[in-house]
């Protein structure tokens, strides 16, 4: 073990996470040396972007996971960053600026290779076009994508999804807006049958859950072993009546507790794990199992 090249240590180390590196650092040799120093060095970041009104200057700021400001300052080879905050942040509080095409040219490139299972949210539905579909062109092959809050800003944004969906790596997926086009139902059912899938919310936006979508989601759960399928969210085009047609044999019989709680219909499924159905807000449906824990996009 001590005749590995100490470059070896450092590349893999850089690729661990905090939790890799503590059982690392505990071994004998070289590798708990270097393991330590990345242990207590290793810094998860959130990445903040903003744009001016022209989208012509775009602001750059990272925060730890506590939300503490930084200045601009990024360690590549101790530093992870797991989540991006399109519109989250002021552009005014935002230490660093740069303009559009620096971003595209250099900043946009660079994000691939210091992103590590990461999440990408817009907050605002005020985001200049051109920066939300700079950063849909820029990170349209990016395969570390787990989990997306997109708001639809039209232009490249709907493609963007869609692409992301079929690389296969996608997680949780929330949508919002609207003028959402129907083309996109296909991915997002395909996104349901996904092996990575946990988890669909398009009730803030003009989707609509499908008769199908929802049988799909049930079958998968009764199916399930893990706890992989968590939720589903959204306003059904179909009748609350038509639940009861949904896997009958599964169902469980009604009961008046259930009425208190907008619970409108239950599955047995396997290792004593539950699937209920809730209405949301009158119009919306949420499908969750009852060992789901918080989620995380409301």
């Amino acid at each position: 073990m001590n005749s590995v090249p100490y470059a070896f240590f450092e590349a893999l180390c850089c690729q661990l996470n905090r939790s890799d590196l503590d059982k690392l650092k505990k071994t004998s040799g070289g590798w708990s040396t270097v393991a330590a120093i990345h242990h207590s060095k290793r810094r998860y970041l959130h990445l903040d972007l903003n744009a001016n009104t022209e989208g012509t200057q775009v602001g750059i700021g990272f925060k730890d996971m506590n939300y503490n400001a930084y200045e601009m300052t990024y360690d590549e080879k101790y530093d992870w960053i797991v989540g991006i905050y399109v519109g989250h942040a002021a552009m005014s509080s935002l230490p660093e600026e740069v303009s559009l095409e620096r971003f595209r040219r250099k900043v946009l490139p660079a994000l691939q290779s210091l992103i590590h299972g990461w999440m990408l949210r817009f907050v605002s539905a005020n985001i200049p076009q051109n920066l939300a579909d700079s950063i849909f062109s820029g990170l349209h092959g990016c395969g570390q994508l787990i989990r997306m809050c997109i708001i639809n800003y039209g232009g490249r944004c709907a493609e963007f999804v869609e692409h992301q969906i079929s690389l296969g790596h996608l997680e949780s997926l929330s949508l919002r807006g609207d003028a959402w086009p129907d083309t996109i139902k296909a991915s997002l059912k395909s996104f349901l049958r996904s092996p990575k899938y946990e988890g669909l919310y398009i009730n803030g936006s003009n989707l609509t859950l499908d008769y199908d979508m929802a049988d799909s989601f049930i079958e998968r759960f009764l199916k399930e072993h893990s706890t992989g399928t968590r939720y589903l969210r959204g306003k059904p085009s179909f009748s609350i009546a038509q639940l009861r047609d949904l896997h009958m044999n599964e169902r469980r019989k009604r009961r008046r507790s259930w009425k208190r709680h907008d619970i409108l219909a239950k599955w047995r499924g396997p290792n004593e794990s539950e699937l209920q159905v809730i209405r949301k807000n009158k119009d919306e449906l949420w499908f969750g199992r009852n060992d789901s824990d918080a989620l995380w996009i409301s």
